[in-house]
């Protein structure tokens, strides 16, 4: 995962992170990655689907590629490889977020994304504003 060592520590204190570091560290990669492409690209990110993971990437995304539209789909596996391993509660899925350049459609599967509401974006933009 971004951020994170090789090997993973399954200590209560790492699932629980700061959320402003990791609103900081998804801007830097971001905006790193931003650097390397030009401004016609399409950016694709999938990201967990909890409400602080999800609405921190759509918010730094936005933030980073105003012009792009914004596309999301969300996948929800009725079976999840944690169960394999005891772990019986609902999970959440993933979704994944497509940005396409102006003049560009999304591919079929993708629904226009919801825009973040300002109150819930201002954590992630002030971390995208501070590393760019």
């Amino acid at each position: 995962m971004l951020g994170e060592g090789e090997l993973p520590d399954y200590a209560t204190v790492q699932r629980h992170r700061d959320r402003k570091r990791y609103a900081q560290m998804l801007s830097e990669v971001l905006i790193a990655a931003k650097r390397t492409l030009d401004e016609d690209a399409v950016i694709y990110v999938r990201t967990d689907a909890r409400s602080f993971t999800r609405l921190t990437t759509q918010a730094v995304l936005s933030e980073l590629w105003p012009s792009h539209s914004q596309f999301a789909r969300h996948e929800k596996p009725t079976q999840s490889q944690t169960r394999l391993f005891g772990h019986k509660s609902d999970k959440p899925g993933e979704i994944d977020f497509l940005l396409v350049p102006p003049g560009r459609v999304a591919p079929l599967g993708f629904a226009l994304a919801e825009p973040v509401a300002a109150a819930e974006a201002i954590e992630p933009i002030v971390a995208c504003a501070r590393a760019a």
